[in-house]
């Protein structure tokens, strides 16, 4: 049958697949709520934060001197734009005779374990300036 010149008209049934559409189209709202739940879940179980997350687990960061308290035994190292306070009460020392001869500016590496709620740095390292010398007044001599 035709319904003018150019024109066909369809009057076979429509086939199974265009009826699993119409079913997957109707389901559609729902699919996309349940996606888009599942993406916000994962996005907030993947959200870094710094520090470790398990406690008494020992982790390292490096980064710049801020702060030294020498009477409260603590230093704010700057590490990923935010600052950590660590208590150095007990911690070994590499690089730096004292407590005292840390100075804000100093690249230093720490390795350190969270308790309490607390950072209690283990070994505070020196580490070489962007310059490529250290901070302290430590010469190198080369043999000729």
């Amino acid at each position: 049958m035709t319904g003018g010149p150019g024109y066909s008209v369809n009057t076979s049934k429509p086939k199974r697949h265009e009826h699993m559409k119409v079913e997957i189209m109707k389901r559609m709202p729902i699919i996309l709520v349940v996606i888009c739940a599942g993406l916000a879940f994962a996005s907030a179980t993947l959200a870094v934060t710094p520090g470790p997350q398990r406690p008494g687990k020992t982790e390292t960061i490096t980064g710049r001197v801020s702060e030294v308290g020498v009477d409260a035994q603590t230093i704010v190292v700057i590490w990923k734009k935010a600052g950590m306070t660590l208590d150095t009460a007990s911690a070994r020392m590499k690089g730096y005779r004292t407590m005292s001869d840390i100075k804000p500016g100093d690249k230093v590496m720490v390795k350190y374990a969270m308790r309490e709620g607390r950072a209690y740095a283990k070994v505070i390292t020196k580490r070489k300036s962007a310059t490529g010398t250290s901070s302290s007044s430590s010469h190198s001599f080369r043999r000729r």
